[in-house]
């Protein structure tokens, strides 16, 4: 009974946030929520699926393999980010937005304005840093090379570097979930 409510419960946040996304047009993180209520929504309908079709033992297999899918994909969009953003150019820092996390724990996404083409931009980067090193690497006002994606300007990085920790991830749930079967 506790994983029923558990899988309604999941296709009612998957819901709440594909709303909350479509809602907010103005918000650069629309596609961001749409995506997480997919992914919620979907977690919650294939937990009832197997739990009808094959019964409770196999949703904690289910899960994992879920949880190994998330980590691919993520993995996959932040490397395809990094290849996108190719470009190098100077832009100037400007301080940080701030974005809460679960715990009380914060994450900071450095701010740049920088000219690219005949227009200039002022956005944030699609990577997150602990303000310790924010601190540490910026400066406001200083000028530093960062990454655009041509084809998509107000697209950048600040670094790149891989996420191999997320492909790891991926494997370690993948094989959990293999070693379930």
């Amino acid at each position: 009974m506790k994983l029923l409510f558990c899988s309604i419960a999941f296709i009612g946040l998957g819901l709440c946030s594909i709303v909350a996304g479509i809602l907010n047009r103005g918000i650069k993180s629309r596609k961001a929520a749409i995506w997480i209520g997919i992914g919620l929504a979907a977690i919650g309908a294939v937990t009832l699926a197997v739990m009808y079709f094959f019964g409770e033992d196999s949703v904690v297999f289910v899960w994992v393999l879920c949880m190994a899918a998330i980590m691919f994909i993520t993995a996959f969009h932040l490397t395809s980010i990094t290849f996108r953003c190719r470009l190098p150019i100077m832009g100037r820092y400007e301080g940080a937005n701030r974005y809460s996390g679960s715990y009380g724990m914060a994450s900071y996404s450095p701010v740049f304005t920088y000219e690219y083409g005949d227009e200039v931009y002022q956005e944030q980067t699609a990577q997150s840093f602990p303000m310790r090193y924010i601190r540490k690497n910026f400066s406001e006002g200083e000028y530093r090379r960062i990454y655009i994606d041509p084809e998509k300007p107000d697209s950048f990085i600040c670094e790149k570097k891989p996420n191999i920790i997320l492909w790891v991830l991926g494997v370690v749930f993948l094989v959990c979930a293999l070693l379930l079967i």
